[in-house]
């Protein structure tokens, strides 16, 4: 082993390392439980040819591109640029592997294919240093500021040679205890593929739409290697009419002869004890919000609100908000928001714009309340 090689990847990764979050369907453990679970699938081989055919126009390898696409997805699913993933290298006599951590930055601003170009040379330059100790290089990044990324990377991504496919090298899945794998091989149907996954942290369906994502990627970069990073889409046609078009049909035939207090009126009749409201320590059922809301709308009546008449409430998030809110509303006044967090010029033009003739506020604010000619309340 080389001491040039070893200083090499020292210099790459001496910097600190990034964490990929993904998303997972359970909470990490702390006692680090590692249990494998597998997801095969096979990408058509007129999907393989098209990747290839990118290849020779970018002049670039086949590893690469996929390498690039993965990477890709994996920025999609976490938004992170600075992505690191691990790859088995087959040594030149074939009968053994070594670990290689690919790093390089995913930036949305790139197209695919600028990104392919920088990607292709970063790995052709990383493939010329493949000789080294991996457990002696972790053992000089195990530093106070890499101490929690001892394994360098989270996840993986391999693909073996054609050339290789009578006599595949074994690949122990469980030998990193990994977030998430993807091992491709080239073969008659096309590339077939196998993800490793952490059963502790991933549930199966996620990882087999993981898996149709990454082909929607690659069909998306063949369909148009020139699109940015940003706008290459990860989703089908039917995740993309669900997401933009049925989530969004949010429109509801509300009744329009009723103001929402009479709404909650109503609520009230149907589940008086239920709680209505909650801040902190405290609730109030919909009951006592609406006996409180009709003690304060029978007083503001007696003050001379009516309707239209605004009333401003200048009151800190409280249970005493909703309550005065819709005292305001059943009296028949308009409310007027004031947020005591403005400054004081910007509270006296609204109380003066206004004109209110009430306002509801608190003790502790009424020293920070501007000067004016409302009663408070």
């Amino acid at each position: 082993m080389s001491d040039t090689n070893l200083k090499y990847w020292q210099d790459k990764l001496s910097t600190r390392l990034p964490v990929l979050e993904l998303t997972t369907d359970k909470l990490r453990s702390d006692n680090r439980d590692y249990c494998v679970g597998v997801e095969t699938f096979v990408f058509s081989q007129e999907l393989c040819q098209s990747l290839k055919t990118l290849n020779k126009s970018s002049d670039s390898q086949l590893f690469s591109t996929l390498l690039a696409a993965y990477k890709c997805l994996l920025h999609k699913y976490t938004g992170e640029e600075d992505i690191i993933v691990g790859s088995y290298i087959p040594q030149t006599d074939n009968s053994d592997f070594n670990t290689l951590a690919f790093r390089n930055s995913v930036s949305g601003n790139l197209s695919f294919i600028e990104l392919l170009k920088q990607l292709n040379q970063a790995v052709i330059e990383d493939l010329k240093y493949q000789d080294f100790s991996r457990k002696q290089l972790i053992a000089k990044l195990s530093t106070t500021e890499n101490q929690n990324n001892s394994s360098i990377f989270q996840v993986m991504f391999s693909l073996q040679d054609a050339s290789l496919i009578d006599t595949p090298l074994p690949i122990d899945v469980d030998k990193f205890q990994l977030d998430l794998s993807f091992f491709l091989v080239e073969a008659e149907e096309g590339l077939k593929g196998t993800v490793a996954y952490n059963q502790e942290l991933f549930e199966p369906q996620p990882i087999k739409r993981m898996v149709g994502h990454f082909e929607n990627l690659l069909t998306a970069i063949v369909e148009n290697p020139d699109c940015k990073v940003k706008e290459l889409t990860i989703l089908s046609e039917v995740e993309r009419n669900q997401i933009l078009v049925e989530w969004n049909q949010t429109a509801f035939d509300y009744p329009r002869d009723k103001c929402i207090h009479q709404l909650f009126e109503e609520q009230v009749t149907k589940t008086p004890d239920a709680v209505a409201v909650i801040f902190q320590e405290q609730q109030l059922t919909y009951r006592e919000l609406d006996n409180r809301a009709n003690q304060l709308a029978n007083y503001l009546q007696t003050l001379g609100v009516k309707p239209d008449t605004p009333v401003g409430i200048c009151i800190n998030r409280c249970l005493e908000m909703v309550v005065g809110i819709l005292g305001i509303l059943k009296a028949g006044g308009a409310y007027i928001p004031l947020d005591p967090a403005y400054p004081q010029e910007r509270l006296s033009h609204m109380v003066d714009d206004s004109q209110v003739p009430v306002l509801l506020t608190t003790e502790n604010l009424l020293s920070e309340l501007p000067e004016n000619k409302a009663r408070k309340i």
